[in-house]
């Protein structure tokens, strides 16, 4: 489990007026909480090859219909343990609440290849399956 305080996407999570993130254990541990449910969220980041980085970035494009169809169809995009694309993600333990963003590994550093994305709602539910936890 990461923190959310090192992601990439930090700054998006925390000035997300549905997400309140608060300090915990003088400051070592985090707890943040959206808000309209009250459900806890998770931060975590999956590794991915440079081909199934590029599928995973498609499929995001795509509408939620086309992404239930993939899902319905048993399809995956498996994880590596470590890999050239990563995917940042923080849910709500309900599944009512996803952001997720993808980075790619150039100059020994994580660049953004993709906006950071929100869902909610049903659609939450759908694409955190992506992710198989």
């Amino acid at each position: 489990m990461a923190k959310i305080k090192n992601l990439h996407m930090a700054d998006a999570v925390i000035s997300n007026n549905d997400i309140r993130v608060t300090s915990t254990f003088f400051g070592l541990g985090e707890k943040a909480t959206y808000l309209p449910t009250g459900s806890r969220i998770t931060a975590r980041v999956y590794d991915y090859t440079a081909s199934d980085g590029e599928r995973m970035a498609s499929l995001l494009s795509k509408s939620i219909d086309e992404i239930v169809q993939f899902v319905k169809n048993g399809n995956i995009v498996a994880n590596v343990p470590i890999g050239n694309v990563r995917a940042e993600t923080c849910v709500t333990a309900d599944n009512q609440f996803l952001m997720v963003q993808l980075l790619r590994f150039i100059d020994f550093d994580y660049r953004p290849m993709t906006d950071v994305q929100v869902f909610v709602g049903s659609d939450a539910e759908v694409v955190a399956s992506l992710f198989g936890d």
